[in-house]
């Protein structure tokens, strides 16, 4: 199914596929108050110019409701198995507005990243003590290189919201809406036996010869609350690189299972 008018100005769409899945996961670890999985975005924004450092908070809310014509898949909701697209209005607009889009002075990102989990619809969040943005949404609905694509053109119409007011498509953003990976691609809805023999060996060779475990020790029992979400990094230089790439091939693992054991 793609997506049809319901009813005037109601658009809606089978939760299908890849969505369908990966919805599923995210709704899995709701009773811990967790989503498995969501992705975000973070970056810093200078301004030179000391007067447009002062605006920043509001050209970047106009153009995030700006952007919800050019995006309309930000403003879905799931509606039982179905995708719920209503169109835009004056209203609809400011409400969504309030709703995705804060300021905050007083956390950091990674203090942020933890309160993100189940989300109905995706977020930004301007940070004007460190100029960082963040962009944020479950993962069903977005992956990471359309997130960065989804902050690029935010940032394009910020230079525009700058120098004019940019108006909205009225009644003509449902164009715009995603349509599934499955329909984008045309896929079939019935698999042949030929297909599902493929999927099965796409599934084994992915997770369980190219993402091998070295094993990793849990430390709780079913009790156990699940911890923050965080973002980590951790830097190697030239010489450690190496010092690791040895160390795997001596003990016959390769550095993927090494760093997962080691997270």
């Amino acid at each position: 199914m793609v997506w049809t008018e319901r009813e005037k100005y109601t658009w809606i769409d089978d939760l299908d596929g890849a969505e369908k899945a990966f919805y599923g996961m995210s709704q899995a670890f709701r009773g811990v108050g967790k989503e498995h999985g969501s992705v975000y975005v973070a970056c810093k924004i200078s301004a030179k110019d000391v007067d447009l450092d002062s605006r920043l908070g509001t050209l970047l809310r106009d153009a995030w409701k700006r952007l919800r014509f050019d995006f309309p898949s930000l403003t879905v909701v799931i509606d039982g198995p179905s995708k719920l697209y209503q169109a835009a209005s004056v209203e609809n607009v400011e409400r969504w507005a309030e709703e995705t889009f804060s300021i905050d002075s007083t956390l950091s990102i990674n203090q942020i990243l933890p309160t993100l989990h189940l989300k109905k619809l995706p977020c930004l969040i301007f940070l004007p003590s460190s100029s960082d943005i963040i962009f944020h949404s479950s993962h069903w609905r977005i992956d990471a290189l359309g997130a960065c694509m989804v902050l690029n053109r935010l940032f394009d119409l910020v230079s525009r919201c700058m120098v004019e007011e940019v108006e909205p498509p009225w009644e003509l953003e449902y164009q715009n809406l995603s349509p599934s990976l499955e329909d984008a691609f045309a896929s079939p809805k019935v698999y042949t036996a030929d297909m599902e023999t493929l999927a099965e060996d796409i599934r084994r060779r992915n997770f369980e010869t190219a993402y091998p475990s070295a094993g990793l020790v849990y430390k709780g029992d079913s009790s156990t609350s699940p911890g923050q979400s965080q973002a980590t990094a951790l830097g190697f230089s030239t010489k450690s690189t190496s010092d690791l790439v040895m160390a795997c091939k001596a003990r016959g693992i390769s550095v993927t299972a090494a760093l997962y054991s080691f997270s």
